[in-house]
């Protein structure tokens, strides 16, 4: 009964945690507290280490992250920023994710616009949802996940930020969800 209580006073320990982590990042980023300078970034080598970084959480899901780029994408932003909004697409895909799932990440340019796209194999977001999920502290009803409900807000307020857009999408008729970010396309002269 011991080690019962004491796991479940740990989970709720690291749930405490993260709510802190996202109201604190939360903040931060709405209010442009941390602005840090803007530079070219490579969008395929920030996907690379935050992808790097977030797999072990993703296959302790029991699910496989699968990174997919058609070519060098580079992009004007705040590195910090870039990074939380990637990390927040693919812990939420993941959190939301089938158990045994695959993540996909996929960066390629369309219409001149460089598509950072992260799906998942879960359940789809009803349409009337869809435009709710980025608000701060919305949960999609039914939903069995834990969490704060600020993580889209998060990546909504830096995809503002960013002159980029984001539209929410079923990955196929079947199942999943697909969410885009669409940033300006930036000529690199080497």
């Amino acid at each position: 009964e011991r080690n019962k209580s004491l796991e479940e006073a740990l989970k709720g320990l690291r749930r405490t945690t993260r709510l802190a982590e996202q109201l604190l990042t939360f903040s931060r980023v709405s209010g442009s507290v941390d602005k840090e300078k803007v530079s070219l970034l490579s969008l395929d080598g920030i996907c690379e280490e935050v992808i790097h970084a977030q797999s072990p959480l993703v296959h302790q899901r029991g699910q496989t992250i699968v990174f997919n780029s058609s070519g060098d994408f580079v992009i004007e932003g705040e590195q910090s920023k870039i990074e939380r909004l990637i990390q927040n697409l693919i812990d939420n895909a993941s959190q939301y994710g089938a158990k045994d799932g695959v993540i996909d990440v996929g960066l390629r340019e369309h219409n001149q616009l460089i598509e950072l796209s992260v799906s998942n194999d879960g359940a789809m977001i009803p349409d009337a949802e869809k435009g709710k999920i980025f608000n701060a502290y919305y949960r999609v009803l039914g939903s069995q996940a834990s969490g704060s409900g600020l993580g889209l807000a998060i990546v909504k307020e830096i995809v503002n930020q960013h002159q980029a857009s984001i539209t929410v999408e079923n990955k196929s008729f079947e199942n999943g969800t697909k969410v885009t970010v669409r940033f300006k396309s930036i000529e690199v002269e080497i």
